[in-house]
């Protein structure tokens, strides 16, 4: 996926992102970080985070999105 802008995301369910192919870069925590194959993203409940691909080829990933009572 290639994505121009980044999208701004706070949502009020805990997200897992496994990057699968390519390279990308995650904003968590206020800083942008670079991921690739193999890394895992922890993006926590009502967190501002975002993801953007970072390579010259499309970017795949993989998202796991999950609820508890601490979450909402």
């Amino acid at each position: 996926m290639r994505v121009r802008r980044p999208l701004l995301l706070q949502r009020i369910v805990a997200r897992l992102v496994l990057p699968g192919e390519g390279e990308g870069e995650v904003l968590s925590g206020g800083v942008w970080k670079k991921v690739g194959p193999g890394g895992v993203v922890f993006n926590a409940s009502n967190s501002p985070h975002a993801l953007k691909n970072a390579g010259t080829t499309d970017a795949v990933y993989h998202v796991i999105n999950f609820k508890t009572d601490k979450t909402h």
